[in-house]
């Protein structure tokens, strides 16, 4: 039983509505959508942003006045989590979203204004990115949760959102040249994907399925592999060696060297 599951039993007689089987199918269609990540213990803490509250799971964040909000606004908040859902689908992210709580964020964006116009979704777009590539929410992810809360309210465009949490004093979300050098060695798929989107711009996320494919076969990268320098032994998976291709292609193509491959 996870700690939500606990809280949730002892907090259900509190409900005054079902809120529990709603959250269940709302996590449940989640994951149907390929977004895993965002379980019970992932929803409940969106609930507080969303309304507003201290994150934190604590059974006093959970009294009947909290409670009483939540049920509520469930309406709204199930439908701005659902956006925020779709327009991570339409950016590319099913099966990559490195943290719920950059879905969580969208969804406040949503909860607050209702809509996006372009520019919105392209500033959204850009903190996807970001909150990705660093991993913004990891560790402390209560005091991040607390950052996006005072840096979303009152703003009315999401520019004004990333301005704000890039200027956070603590922790504010920007790229570093040490992150930078991070990533050229990093082996996440969750950190690598966004950087591929930035280097493949011109792709159609939208409609089409991506996979991040090796350059060269893993398998190359191993010290059995005579022509290959020490120094790169256990390097398949870093960023120099990925590209994205859509799926099809990528399981056409399976383990063939790219010179062998582009002749086909």
């Amino acid at each position: 039983m996870s700690y939500s599951d606990l809280l949730m039993s002892i907090l259900t007689a509190s409900f005054s509505s079902d809120i529990r089987e709603k959250m269940n199918e709302l996590v449940d269609t989640l994951k149907d959508k390929g977004f895993s990540n965002m379980g019970q213990d992932q929803v409940l803490k969106t609930c507080l942003l969303l309304i507003g509250k201290d994150t934190t799971f604590e059974l006093k964040n959970f009294n009947k006045k909290n409670i009483k909000e939540i049920e509520e606004n469930w309406e709204k908040i199930t439908e701005s989590i659902y956006d925020a859902a779709k327009l991570l689908e339409t950016f590319g992210y099913v099966g990559y979203l490195g943290s719920a709580y950059i879905l969580s964020s969208v969804a406040y964006f949503y909860f607050l204004n209702q809509k996006m116009d372009k520019n919105d979704e392209e500033q959204a777009l850009k903190f996807v990115r970001n909150a990705q590539i660093t991993s913004y929410f990891t560790p402390s992810t209560d005091t991040k949760l607390n950052n996006i809360d005072n840096s979303m309210k009152d703003v009315k465009i999401f520019e004004s959102f990333n301005h704000n949490l890039a200027k956070h004093q603590t922790s504010p979300l920007k790229i570093t040249n040490d992150a930078i050098e991070e990533m050229m060695c990093s082996s996440s798929h969750a950190r690598v994907f966004p950087i591929l989107q930035i280097l493949y711009p011109h792709l159609k996320y939208k409609t089409t399925t991506f996979h991040i494919d090796h350059i060269y076969p893993k398998s190359k990268f191993k010290k059995e592999n005579k022509k290959l320098d020490k120094d790169f032994y256990g390097w398949g998976n870093y960023l120099f060696n990925l590209q994205l291709l859509e799926g099809a292609e990528n399981q056409a193509k399976k383990d063939k060297n790219p010179e062998i491959w582009l002749k086909e």
